[in-house]
């Protein structure tokens, strides 16, 4: 071999080192992006995670074909008293409290079609309690399937007052236009007759 093809060689062996270099400080700067993109993925599930199990409200997921949670968090379970591996079991019709199997399923219809859906709803516990909530319901697509996301808020304490006091106000308005005697309510301030 001569000279100058060795010389030859050594050029094209520094170009390939010099290229090779290169291509790994290329690979390294992908490795560090790919690994801040999988950080980035794990700190959202993170936040996903907390979100969806550790709200105040029961968050369920719903098949509107077969009326079954297909995911919920923990909450949801806590509010109606059953295990997770209970509740997974069971089917929103299981649960309603007032509404027949065909009218849970036209509610659960009429959220895949409209897009959205607020309503107040009575569940029976476990136990056999009543409960009552407040669902507010999306439809969502996940990988081409349609689902229906629901957040469950408990508002039985509020609706157990509502009660209460519709029942004091009618038991007040009987009391007042059954009795024989006159009676007046003055303002103390105006002295105006209000009733």
């Amino acid at each position: 071999m001569e000279k100058s093809d060795k010389l030859s060689i050594n050029q094209v062996a520094m170009a390939m080192d010099k290229d090779l270099e290169k291509r790994v400080k290329e690979l390294k700067r992908e490795l560090k992006t790919s690994k801040q993109r999988v950080w980035a993925l794990e700190e959202t599930e993170k936040y996903f995670q907390a979100f969806f199990k550790n709200g105040p409200d029961g968050v369920v997921v719903v098949d509107p074909e077969t009326a079954r949670p297909i995911s919920f968090n923990d909450q949801a379970c806590r509010q109606l008293g059953y295990s997770r591996e209970e509740f997974a079991g069971l089917r929103i019709t299981d649960i309603e409290a007032k509404k027949s199997n065909k009218a849970t399923r036209k509610l659960i219809q009429s959220v895949t079609v409209n897009g959205v859906g607020v309503f107040e709803i009575p569940q029976r516990t476990k136990q056999g309690e009543i409960k009552h909530f407040q669902v507010s319901a999306q439809a969502i697509d996940i990988a081409g399937r349609q689902l229906c996301h629901c957040i469950w808020r408990d508002i039985t304490d509020s609706k157990t007052s509502e009660d209460a006091l519709r029942e004091s106000k009618e038991k007040y308005r009987q009391l007042f236009e059954l009795e024989s005697d006159a009676i007046f309510l003055i303002d103390k301030d105006t002295g105006k007759i209000l009733e």
